[in-house]
């Protein structure tokens, strides 16, 4: 049983769906103990991929009849009114996501956005009595079933777009990083002068990419996050490409659940004291453009 108390409250009465709440709304619970873990962990590419594919799986084609805002906060300044006129009557027709932004594609050609911030997540609710704990908007369907945002510390967003592609490039953000191309992503990472971790996480480069999978891809790549990608070899470029790939989609394949990750991944050795399950070197932990980070001190020289 989860020990938090919003998804053990939503599982219980809910028991008719076994998935009611996602991993994005679980990263607290789903990497155990590990206090160093869980102060660097926020919703990335692989965690949003599980919402969409999540939000298809129990939203897909249902029909939107009321909503009810629970706290406007979450929407950014975006008008209450403005929200619910443009998705009451409509429909979701598909997921979209970019980077760590998704979309609900609407049958009016709007989107529904949503950001989660830190701690973010959708919750599928097949009773009409009862919201999870910290429901910040709830979006209610025909059929009675109801779809929460449940956002403890409101980090996130939610609103309308009408253009997704004008949205990304309003936001300057780079190509998706399972979209994107070998040779898109390795000439991007050629011309940085800045941290190999930096350039990583810069949504401009690549979207998608946070704290700690930027530290697994540097990591199982061999290259130390303080070094520079320009002065690497375009070998070693398109290794890092192809790493993020393999990392990202077996972290997707896994549900985005890091207890369920390869044991050779350094995400089970960010804590003092930790040794490289590779050569079992000390792990480094240090700050990097502000963000805690862990390397080995021999593999990634």
């Amino acid at each position: 049983m989860c020990s938090c108390p919003i998804i053990r409250n939503v599982s219980r009465r809910n028991k008719a769906l076994k998935t009611s709440i996602l991993p994005p709304l679980l990263f607290w619970n789903k990497i155990g103990a590990n206090e160093e873990v869980r102060g660097s962990w926020m919703p990335e590419l692989p965690d949003v991929e599980i919402q969409r594919r999540y939000l298809e799986r129990t939203s897909k084609g249902q029909r939107i009849e009321d909503v009810l805002v629970r706290d406007d906060y979450i929407l950014r300044g975006f008008p209450e009114g403005g929200l619910k006129t443009a998705i009451k009557g409509r429909c979701i027709l598909a997921g979209i996501r970019h980077g760590k932004y998704l979309f609900a594609k609407l049958d009016s050609d709007d989107y529904l956005l949503f950001h989660f911030g830190m701690d973010g997540g959708l919750a599928y609710l097949k009773t009409a009595d009862y919201e999870p704990t910290y429901s910040r908007v709830v979006i209610c369907f025909e059929n009675g079933c109801s779809l929460s945002y449940v956002s403890l510390r409101k980090l996130g967003q939610m609103g309308i777009v009408h253009n997704v592609d004008q949205f990304i490039r309003n936001k300057g953000l780079g190509p998706d990083a399972l979209s994107v191309g070998c040779l898109t992503l390795t000439k991007a990472l050629a011309k940085s002068n800045a941290a190999a971790k930096a350039v990583l996480m810069n949504q401009r480069t690549v979207a998608g990419i946070g704290n700690i999978y930027a530290d697994e891809i540097l990591f199982q790549s061999h290259i130390n996050p303080r070094s520079q990608f320009g002065t690497l070899s375009e070998h070693k470029l398109a290794t890092v490409f192809w790493t993020m790939r393999d990392i990202l989609e077996t972290a997707i394949r896994l549900e985005a659940d890091s207890r369920r990750f390869p044991d050779s991944w350094i995400i089970h050795h960010r804590h003092p004291g930790a040794r490289c399950p590779r050569c079992r070197a000390c792990i480094v932990r240090t700050k990097i453009s502000g963000r805690t980070t862990y390397y080995c001190s021999e593999c990634q020289k």
